[in-house]
């Protein structure tokens, strides 16, 4: 079954599928915020998330322009794209690519929220996931990853969301819940990089 997502993420660099999954350092999870609940395989897994991780400015379109074009987000910048979606979500990659993660976060957050029918809306919640796994937000990451399993089940991102997913419930300390999105994923998707990494993964 499905689980209750909370939008909230915070933004940090994504770790690809085939980083050293011990490259970040552990971190408690944040008590301070509240919780969502994803469901795996019936069992309810309760995440920690933070509250303020989604929290951003909305970027105008020319904010947006000025960020695809790998500069810092300035106000006022000149408009030079016909669409604007694909510019916020182009700056998110360049600030993202940049390392600046917390910007990156800001801006597919402001994605997500104001464009959640568009082609890209899969991929920036995936980012979201990304950016928050950098930031060490494990509670957070998940349940973005989460957003693109439930709700996009033909993104070409789904495979990495399972995977990432299945290292964010690791970074948790739920190992079960872990082990079944990795199985999941190696039954979905047998031949792909993220299924043979997942194998490595099951403990």
């Amino acid at each position: 079954s499905s689980a209750t997502t909370g939008t909230q993420t915070t933004g940090i660099t994504a770790q690809s599928f085939d980083s050293p999954v011990g490259s970040v350092p552990p971190q408690a999870t944040t008590s301070a915020g509240g919780t969502e609940t994803v469901i795996i395989n019936g069992v309810p897994q309760q995440l920690a998330v933070n509250p303020n991780a989604g929290a951003a400015p909305q970027l105008d379109n020319d904010d947006a322009t000025a960020a695809a074009a790998g500069a810092p987000v300035q106000y006022g910048a000149a408009e030079t794209s016909s669409d604007p979606a694909t510019a916020l979500y182009n700056s998110g990659t360049a600030a993202f690519n940049a390392r600046r993660y917390s910007d990156a976060l800001k801006i597919f957050t402001d994605f997500t929220t104001n464009y959640p029918k568009h082609e890209l809306t899969s991929n920036a919640w995936f980012w979201q996931g990304e950016t928050n796994y950098q930031l060490q937000n494990y509670g957070n990451a998940a349940l973005a990853y989460q957003e693109v399993i439930t709700k996009f089940p033909k993104s070409n991102k789904l495979a990495s969301s399972m995977l990432k997913q299945g290292m964010s419930f690791e970074k948790l300390g739920k190992r079960e819940a872990a082990n079944a999105r990795y199985k999941e994923l190696i039954s979905k998707f047998p031949n792909s990089p993220e299924a043979k990494r997942a194998k490595s993964l099951i403990r």
